[in-house]
């Protein structure tokens, strides 16, 4: 079922530090090394998905906007996410839709 994919995943995992960018980067064979100095100035957040059987091995990694957007979604290689990832993309949309459109009320 759809809740029995998306629970095979942990939603939001955040670097602790930016040398996790960088070995995040370097496992997934992919650019996001070159994003950590911007993910420390709040340009963008980087987050990362992992598999919840393996929290701390490198699976996705994601560019979320500083308006909470989500730019980008790549795997090994610069892979896009498949159908496994794809529900959890969604519903993070949404939560981050709910997250900056109370944001947006609060400063109007």
């Amino acid at each position: 079922s759809r809740r029995q994919r998306q629970d095979v995943y942990k939603r939001q995992v955040q670097p602790k530090q930016l040398s996790d960018i960088a070995y995040e980067g370097k496992a997934l064979s992919h650019c996001v090394g070159g994003y950590a100095e911007r993910h420390a100035k709040g340009a963008l957040s980087i987050m990362f998905i992992r598999k919840k059987s393996e929290p701390d091995k490198p699976y996705y990694t994601m560019e979320v906007s500083a308006d909470g957007k989500i730019v980008q979604v790549r795997g090994k290689r610069n892979i896009a996410p498949g159908e496994d990832v794809d529900t959890l993309i969604k519903d993070y949309m949404a939560y981050l839709e709910k997250i900056f459109s109370d944001k947006r009320r609060k400063t109007t």
